[in-house]
């Protein structure tokens, strides 16, 4: 004769990891897209996701103006650097550089949800 066996001990559960909030990715891949477009487009993307985002939505609203802000920097800049330029002192390439270096740093912080500040920059728009 055989012996019942007792029954197994039921396999310890783990919950599913609970999702972040759909808006909250979809904010810093766009907020992504807002600093890395300066880089090709100026300032242009940061002005058109902050005025349809404005009010609405904290996080891509303030990285949208950031990148606003520092794209109407550099701008500035480059201006000054074109008079520079006629005066036999180009420096446009350099400005050029540290923006592209500093909106890829910002793309890749607001990837993370991380608030990236501009060093350096005015706040023309507020």
């Amino acid at each position: 004769m055989t012996t019942p066996q007792p029954p197994a001990a039921p396999e310890p559960v783990n919950p599913a990891p609970v999702p972040a909030p759909a808006g909250a990715a979809q904010d810093g891949q766009n907020a992504m897209l807002v600093h890395l477009g300066g880089i090709l487009f100026g300032f242009i993307p940061g002005l058109v996701v902050w005025l349809t985002v404005r009010g609405r939505q904290t996080f891509l609203e303030d990285q949208a103006l950031e990148a606003l802000n520092f794209q109407l920097t550099l701008l500035g800049l480059y201006i000054v650097t074109a008079i520079l330029a006629l005066l036999g002192l180009p420096l446009g390439f350099l400005v050029w550089i540290a923006g592209t270096v500093f909106a890829i740093i910002a793309g890749l912080a607001a990837k993370d949800g991380r608030v990236y500040r501009y060093p350096a920059t005015l706040r023309l728009v507020k």
